[in-house]
């Protein structure tokens, strides 16, 4: 009894990925290629060098980062420091 079930389980779930498979090979491949060819090809994607010498993206993208993790942490110590608060206030300490 125990080796139909999970002869049945393997065959279902062959079953399952080879209808995953069939649903993803109806995905195009690459549904951006054609829009990209298109903007590499004549709209000012050879000038996005010289805006960045200008306006530096990555240190923009990093300082964001670094901003966002500020935030969190203090989000983080705001929560916890009202829980242990919470806590002692329950037991007395």
């Amino acid at each position: 009894m125990s080796a139909a079930v999970s002869e049945l389980a393997v065959n279902a779930i062959g079953l399952f990925f080879d209808i995953l498979d069939v649903l993803i090979s109806l995905l195009p491949s690459a549904p951006f290629r054609v829009m990209l060819s298109k903007l590499s090809d004549s709209s000012g994607m050879d000038l996005l060098g010289y805006i960045n010498y200008f306006i530096p993206f990555h240190f923009c993208a990093v300082c964001f980062d670094l901003w966002l993790d500020c935030i969190l942490a203090y989000y983080v110590y705001k929560y916890l420091k009202q829980a242990i608060q919470d806590y002692r206030g329950v037991h007395k300490f």
